[in-house]
């Protein structure tokens, strides 16, 4: 009993984004039911969240022929290890589109259709004479085909949040998602493929193996826009500008969604974003220093952490890791300058990520958090405590600066 309430635990926890609560009950859950066949599965979708793709394959791929050994499993069974031990993550995502009998189809339909590449007119973006900076305009055939659209998909867009709907686009996924397959030119409209991608990452974004085949079409799309956006002229694609935050949102979406699943294609579009957003204004500094912390590319990291023209949000991730880059270099001195700076930011911080089990702390309703808060250390430490984790020492290191 108590391996499966372990494993249910591990579960939640990835639910829940919390890598590191979900290693730690992982491994308690194999010493309690070191031949789970469950395990397999769970540690598949551990280690790709984590970012470990082929280490996935490798355990999947030990996990079988230890099992097939035993010889106490079904075919079925034995059939869904081989084919995890082949490809983890397409064996994941058509596992979870099995079980939801409203997605059984769908989702296929909607990447096809993102993935349709016949004919793809240019949106309408051009640089203002007087300022430079770029204007993205609707145009009346993207309005008319967004009204086609939204007749089926019925949901607006919060524009009070960075990303959410002012009400549940899920419950009539069948219906919009079959338009879709039935009127793939709808994805020319900017305002279409923005809605699409926020429903598909409201849903899927914390799922990595999902990215591939639903979110990486989409971003395509995305990225021949902000390359015609470019060849306009240098300027700043402003998000109060025009109808730009159509554009910025949904790259912010797609940044996001993809960023465990198709890590590179993320940081590829987080850094295009930010080259064409140079005010930064949807906070994609922190979320590209994670992924190269990730990648253990630290120079590159701690150049980004040090062009220091944050506006003062999400700061504690861009403190936080300037001083992990500085502790892998080993530049000592400097790290703890660095955390001195992290700590008189957020006092709560060295608590969170040295403690084994802290108490949660949850964002506002709209997911945001205060600069200074706990809730801002513990969305920091779900984050990013996995990779100060699994730096030698760094742990210590911390804990003997409390």
């Amino acid at each position: 009993m108590r391996g499966v309430a372990l494993e249910r635990l591990c579960l939640m926890h990835l639910d829940n984004d919390d890598l590191d609560s979900a290693r730690g009950a992982f491994v308690k859950a194999q010493q309690a039911l070191p031949d789970s066949p469950t395990l397999a599965y769970i540690e598949a979708m551990l280690l790709l969240h984590e970012g470990h793709e082929q280490e996935a394959k490798e355990r999947a791929n030990f996990w079988y022929r230890r099992l097939v050994r035993q010889g106490e499993l079904d075919e079925d069974q034995l059939d869904f290890l081989a084919a995890l031990a082949e490809n983890p993550g397409a064996t994941l995502a058509d596992q979870l589109l099995s079980a939801e009998e409203d997605l059984a189809t769908p989702p296929g339909v909607a990447s096809g259709a993102a993935g349709c590449v016949a004919h793809r007119p240019k949106i309408d973006i051009q640089a203002d004479p007087d300022s430079g900076r770029l204007l993205y305009n609707t145009s009346a055939r993207e309005a008319t085909l967004f009204a086609a659209w939204h007749e089926q998909f019925q949901v607006l867009v919060d524009e009070d949040v960075a990303l959410g709907f002012r009400d549940d686009p899920w419950g009539n996924a069948i219906e919009w998602m079959s338009a879709l397959c039935a009127h793939p030119e709808w994805l020319d409209a900017p305002q279409v493929v923005q809605d699409l991608t926020l429903a598909l990452t409201s849903r899927f974004g914390s799922l990595p193996w999902m990215a591939p085949s639903l979110l990486e079409p989409l971003a395509l799309r995305l990225s021949r826009w902000l390359e015609q956006a470019r060849a306009e002229g240098d300027g700043n694609l402003c998000w109060d500008d025009a109808d730009n935050a159509i554009l910025l949102r949904t790259g912010l979406a797609l940044v996001v969604g993809m960023e465990r699943g198709a890590r590179q294609h993320s940081r590829e579009l987080a850094e295009e974003l930010l080259l064409i957003d140079q005010e930064d204004s949807l906070g994609l500094r922190e979320l590209v220093l994670d992924q190269l912390l990730r990648d253990d590319r630290n120079e590159e990291a701690l150049a980004l952490a040090e062009e220091n023209d944050d506006d003062g949000s999400l700061v504690l991730g861009l403190l936080m890791g300037k001083t992990l880059a500085l502790y892998r270099l080993e530049q000592y001195e400097a790290a703890e300058t660095a955390l001195g700076d992290a700590v008189g930011h957020n006092r709560y911080a060295l608590e969170l990520i040295c403690a084994e089990n802290p108490r949660p702390s949850m964002p506002h309703p709209d997911g945001q958090v205060d600069p200074g808060s706990r809730a801002e250390a513990w969305q920091y430490r779900t984050l990013m405590r996995d990779q100060w984790r699994t730096t030698p020492g760094a742990l210590d290191w911390l804990e003997a600066h409390r």
